[in-house]
């Protein structure tokens, strides 16, 4: 049980003042234990869009846990990219839909089983995880690509970078089909830098 007084100070001459009346009594009922937090034990990239974390339980026999909640995030962010919810049986878990070659770091969070009597409805959140980056992932279509016949038998073809690349980009591949979607050669244009391609040794007047 608790109770408040006020005091008042007495004047110059040590006269007066002194401890006031008491206020009613409350009673609290304290919380029998701090929550502690699950433990990161693995966080790695296991795709081009997706993490798996995998933790230890928060450590106490009379904690009865309701569930996790794990959730990735860009370095320096507050608000979770991506969140999953996990059964409290379980303590691994992927979360998918991340951007590739993207750094993220990530964190579980251990709720108790609301309105249980020990620490009511608690929560608390592992440490975050060093980053870890997402593997690369598929670049987008390169853009603004011309085609100009040089000749009767060779064909400049450019183009620019794709605006997304999803990760490094090294080389491209130039496919020729003829007029009926059959693909008849692929020439490969190795390094990042290279951007045109002089294709030979077409029929004349074809397409």
């Amino acid at each position: 049980y608790l109770a408040v007084r006020a005091y008042t100070q007495p004047n110059s001459n040590g006269l007066g003042g002194g401890f006031g009346r008491l206020s009613p009594k409350m009673s609290v009922t304290l919380k029998e234990t701090v929550l502690p937090p699950p433990e990161l034990t693995s966080v790695i990239a296991s795709g081009s869009q997706s993490i798996k974390l995998t933790w230890t339980a928060p450590k106490g026999t009379d904690i009865i846990l309701g569930h996790y909640k794990a959730e990735c995030y860009r370095p320096g962010q507050t608000n979770a990219e991506r969140t999953r919810l996990v059964n409290s049986q379980f303590l691994s878990v992927e979360i998918a839909y991340l951007l590739p070659n993207t750094l993220y770091e990530c964190a579980v969070i251990a709720y108790l089983r609301e309105n249980s009597k020990a620490l009511g409805d608690a929560w608390t959140p592992s440490r975050r995880s060093s980053p870890i980056r997402t593997w690369p992932g598929n670049p987008f279509e390169p853009t603004d690509i011309t085609a100009t016949a040089v000749n009767s038998t060779a064909v400049q073809i450019n183009w620019k970078a794709p605006l997304i690349s999803n990760g490094d980009i090294t080389k491209y591949q130039v496919i020729v089909y003829d007029s009926k979607g059959v693909q008849q050669n692929i020439y490969t244009e190795t390094g990042r830098d290279v951007y045109s391609s002089l294709l030979t040794g077409f029929k004349p007047f074809t397409t």
